[in-house]
């Protein structure tokens, strides 16, 4: 194993065991780790590192330390033309501006990221761009463009059967729709990320998505279902340590703890999550950790205290331009102060009602055009899924074509796009068979009852090699060859094509074939012991492919098929004729018996020593 490949599973395993709760662990071996290969000339392995601990930090919601890692992964990546590690930490420095709000300098960072994504032709990479991408939109108000990146990443993530990049899109679009009020839908989406979580054993991302979950709850006044998934993710944030979740659990459960009247356990919770939010410049928290602690002061009588907290948060939302943040404050204002202060409380009011009937017409607005892409990504869906069943049906059409004519494994395989099939296999078995005296026969009687009777001859040489595992390459005119141990090795090809072998033989010698009366009278008994078998046995290395480019076959050469045709060349008729080397492979078997014919002359080969197989006599 070479020390880049050493060093790559160090730092995998690390990540695995972060994504299951051990973030600060692995913050500390991967900064170890650091040190240790810093002077090894590695640069693009100390990139993925940096990549690695600048995602760690802003996992722990550290995010001056994780733009300091991913510039210097920028950096040397840069400096090296690492395509690759600079799409990496283009793309996770996005997401960081992108989470500290600061969206202008996020969407810098996606466009270059998604630049070289393109550049070179990364398909995931690319797919992460889109969703990120749409993250933006969402958070800049242009829901529609944001719900179409999220499908079209989504749609990329499903093809190329990538569960976390799913679960990114699923929780995105649970986001969209409880941006715009459709809690339901948004409540569906969490639980489609949650579940691919809980697979993966993300505790992290568990956290945040009962976070949302429970957040969705309490919209629609679900106060029961909404605490349990709240402390349920307070829990996993706590145990993970991941400090922006443990924020976002405790602000939404004080909130739903003083609208069901726990004032002294949402103090608690609410106190402490505007001390987590401060701690991290969290500012939405902050503001909404105001208002609720504006609220509980509210209902437990200090309203000089209530009046301040509310003001402090109408006055952060103001300046962070958050609409519903500020109606939710004024509102409360005005409900404050309309007793004592009515004039000032009108003023509130009819700030609050500017905003409500602002957000009302934009909410109209943006639900038309959500509904309207709704309709067209329904209507892209809908073709895009006619095309891919056309397509489905045409590759199961051609697959079945093509299994008439050649194993499945082989058809497979060409299905897959492989255009040279060439394959050796040290040992086969190979089986000859030959209807004697047929094409006088076939001299005296009708074109149709020529190819029933070899339908119905060969129908049943198929039945019996298929059943034994082995393949039947093709016919000959009133020739039958099948191999064992080809595609696909067969640990007792040998004694299989035996058993085979008589049992195609015995078959044959009391099958009846009843001719149909259309096909006109036949002057023959209609029995098939009109005719007999020439059957030939030898086994050895062979080679297999696909030759031909408009109609193709599957066919077999060597040494060993070419002695396997001189064996039944060489028979008599109603008789199995077998090589030295096929005969010595059936001593021990029970059931069957060698009878040595003596030397033969074989062409091309000389004097060879064969045998005649036949049933054992039985006592």
């Amino acid at each position: 194993m070479s020390v880049v490949d050493h060093y790559s599973r160090r730092i995998r395993a690390i990540e695995d065991r972060a994504r299951q709760g051990q973030v600060a662990a692995g913050l500390l071996e991967l900064q170890g780790l650091y040190e240790e290969i810093l002077n090894t000339g590695h640069d693009d392995l100390l990139a993925e590192l940096c990549c690695s601990i600048g995602q760690m930090h802003s996992d722990r919601s550290d995010y001056r330390r994780a733009l300091i890692w991913l510039d210097r992964a920028y950096s040397i990546s840069r400096a090296r033309g690492h395509d690759e590690n600079l799409a990496v930490a283009t793309g996770n420095m996005g997401r960081v501006y992108h989470v500290m709000g600061d969206l202008d300098q996020a969407i810098i960072w996606y466009e270059r990221s998604y630049e070289i994504m393109q550049r070179i032709d990364t398909q995931l990479g690319s797919a992460s761009v889109v969703l990120n991408l749409g993250m933006l939109y969402e958070a800049r108000g242009e829901f529609p463009t944001a719900l179409e990146r999220f499908h079209r990443a989504l749609d990329q993530f499903m093809e190329l059967q990538h569960e976390i990049g799913l679960a990114k899109t699923y929780g995105a679009l649970g986001d969209l729709y409880r941006e715009t009020g459709e809690y339901a839908q948004a409540m569906t989406w969490y639980r489609k990320a949650l579940e691919v979580y809980e697979r993966q054993q993300n505790e992290i991302a568990m956290a945040l998505k009962y976070a949302q979950i429970g957040m969705s709850h309490t919209e629609v006044e679900e106060y029961e279902d909404a605490i349990a998934s709240l402390e349920r993710a307070l829990k996993l944030a706590e145990e993970n340590d991941v400090l922006r979740e443990s924020v976002i659990a405790r602000r939404a459960l004080a909130d739903v703890l003083q609208r069901t009247c726990c004032l002294d356990e949402a103090y608690i919770h609410a106190t402490k999550a505007r001390l987590g939010a401060q701690h991290l410049d969290l500012k939405p928290e902050i503001q909404h950790c105001d208002r609720i602690l504006g609220l509980i002061a509210r209902d437990m009588g200090d309203p000089v205290e209530a009046e301040q907290r509310l003001r402090d948060a109408r006055a952060l939302s103001i300046r962070m331009e958050l609409d519903k943040p500020r109606l939710d404050a004024t509102t409360a204002l005005y409900r404050l102060l309309r007793d004592d202060r009515p004039v000032e409380a009108l003023a509130f009011l009819e700030e609050a009602t500017d905003i409500r009937e602002r957000m009302l017409g934009e909410q109209k607005q943006r639900r038309l055009a959500m509904l309207d892409m709704e309709h067209q990504i329904s209507q892209e869906r809908q073709e895009y899924e006619r095309q891919v069943a056309e397509q489905k049906a045409l590759q199961e059409q051609q697959r079945s074509l093509l299994t008439n004519v050649m194993p499945e494994i082989v058809a497979d395989r060409l299905i897959r796009g492989e255009s040279m099939i060439a394959d050796s296999f040290t040992d086969g078995s190979v089986l000859f068979l030959d209807l004697v005296q047929f094409t006088k026969m076939a001299s005296t009687i009708s074109a149709q009852h020529v190819v029933h009777l070899l339908n119905a001859v060969f129908r049943e040489c198929d039945i019996i090699i298929q059943r034994h595992g082995l393949t039947k390459i093709k016919t000959i005119g009133d020739a039958y060859l099948a191999v064992g141990g080809v595609p696909e090795p067969l640990a007792d090809h040998d004694r299989k094509m035996a058993q085979a072998a008589l049992e195609i033989q015995e078959r044959l010698a009391n099958l009846t074939i009843q001719m149909p009366e259309e096909y006109g009278q036949l002057n023959w008994d209609g029995m098939i012991n009109e005719l007999d078998l020439r059957i030939g046995l030898h086994c050895g290395p062979i080679t297999a492919g696909i030759i031909g480019e408009h109609r193709i076959a599957y066919d077999v050469w060597g040494d060993t098929v070419n002695v396997a045709a001189r064996m039944e060349q060489t028979s008599e008729s109603g008789r199995i004729q077998v090589s030295e080397a096929f005969a010595e492979r059936l001593r021990l078997v029970r059931g069957m018996q060698l009878v040595a014919r003596g030397e033969i002359d074989v062409k091309g080969k000389g004097l060879m020593h064969t045998y005649w197989l036949q049933r054992a006599a039985t006592d």
